[in-house]
């Protein structure tokens, strides 16, 4: 198992069933979470009931994502 704590990780989708779930989990295991999506009010919500950073945007526009991840540090690979 990795270990998460203290790891910046985007979640793209993360007001979908499947993307609202790995945020839950992501923190649970003290991951420090940006939750990504379209929806800014669906976004407040995952936000409000995890603590994750809600940022939005259009995945399938590249200036829309590089505008909303430009100068966050992420983990990952």
């Amino acid at each position: 198992m990795t270990d998460f704590a203290g790891r910046k990780i985007l979640v793209t989708g993360a007001t979908g069933d499947i993307g609202g779930a790995t945020v839950h989990r992501l923190i649970s295991q003290g991951a420090d979470v940006i939750a990504g999506g379209r929806s800014v009010e669906k976004l407040e919500q995952v936000a409000s009931a995890t603590g994750a950073r809600p940022v939005s945007f259009d995945l399938t526009s590249e200036d829309s994502v590089r505008d909303a991840v430009e100068g966050l540090e992420l983990w990952g690979w």
